[in-house]
């Protein structure tokens, strides 16, 4: 009797380990949430559709991309955090809710330990720009304004606490300017008033000010990277302009709650990779005014960077006494 029992319990693992492997190999195997916490239209929201379409494509799961706009991007944030951990509810955002606002906004209902890595979707050249009826040409013009000129000139972001804000307050720190801080309602805000000339300057990405800069409304005085733009060559960096320290472009990446399992997390990094190398989707990004990442593209690797860029973006918190409620 135990050895029919043995053998029945061997042939039921020989059957149940397949199975288990085939459920296990099947994801997804339902509709995806893919939550975009900024207003559609922008650069993110382009990128989900994108990147929702061609999911849809590969693996035959609808991806249904919803907004949840609010709080700097804290609110779709907070809500991917605490949403089932199985892959199928995933966020799609810039640096800001993952790296800056649960670090300084106690009420932000998340840490970022809350979110996992997933993978770098893509990558955008980070600017500064000013409208093109500006009086300044350079960017040497405008920091010589920003450390003498009394008031000093106005940089607009996308709100306090924003990446924008954060970075233009590392440049004042670099620089030794004064430039004065005008917060927005998200880019689009920020946008118009630079082409209307209510702040004089203002960080923003080649992705969010695409339809600008084509319709000759932005002039781009530099990229925040150490290298030049190959979709920008002629517009300068930072460090060429004696400002060192600051070395970025705008990331726009793909999260999972913490708690996924790492399998799963790894099966979906491979599947975006796979659809980034795709030359249409790579002729895409580009039209959107950036590239898939060119290096690694592991959760692991990201998660370095935001490690990095929490470690750097809370140092200039902590310096301008930053605190959101």
């Amino acid at each position: 009797m135990t050895k029919h029992l043995v053998k029945l319990a061997v042939l039921s693992w020989g059957l149940a380990a397949p199975l288990a492997a085939a459920h296990a190999e099947a994801f997804p195997s339902k509709p995806i949430r893919l939550v975009v916490p900024f207003a559609p239209g922008g650069g993110t929201d382009s990128v989900a559709r994108l990147l929702s379409k061609r999911i849809t494509e590969r693996t035959g799961q609808p991806v249904v991309v919803e907004t949840r706009v609010g709080a700097g991007g804290a609110i779709g944030a907070a809500l991917v955090a605490k949403a089932p951990a199985d892959g199928y509810t995933l966020l799609l955002t810039v640096t800001g809710p993952v790296t800056i606002i649960p670090n300084v906004n106690p009420n932000a209902g998340y840490k970022t330990s809350d979110l996992a890595p997933v993978a770098i979707a893509y990558r955008s050249p980070f600017m500064v720009m000013v409208g093109t009826d500006s009086p300044y040409q350079t960017l040497s013009q405008l920091l010589a304004d920003g450390r003498n000129k009394q008031p000093a000139p106005s940089y607009g972001s996308s709100g306090i606490g924003a990446l924008s804000h954060l970075v233009s307050e590392l440049i004042n720190q670099q620089a030794g300017t004064h430039f004065n801080h005008v917060p927005y309602k998200g880019s689009q805000d920020t946008l118009y008033a630079m082409v209307r000339g209510d702040v004089q300057w203002g960080l923003q990405s080649a992705a969010d000010a695409r339809s600008f800069l084509a319709a000759g409304k932005l002039r781009p005085l530099a990229v925040l990277s150490k290298e030049r733009s190959a979709r920008l060559p002629d517009v300068p960096t930072l460090e060429e302009s004696g400002i060192h320290g600051v070395d970025l472009d705008l990331w726009f990446g793909l999260f999972a709650p913490a708690a996924t399992p790492p399998a799963t997390v790894h099966s979906l990094n491979t599947l975006v990779n796979e659809i980034l190398a795709e030359p249409d989707i790579a002729k895409r990004l580009q039209e959107l005014g950036g590239q898939a990442p060119a290096d690694a593209n592991t959760p692991e690797i990201v998660k370095q960077t935001i490690d990095r860029e929490v470690k750097s973006f809370g140092a200039v918190a902590r310096a301008i006494k930053l605190k959101l409620e």
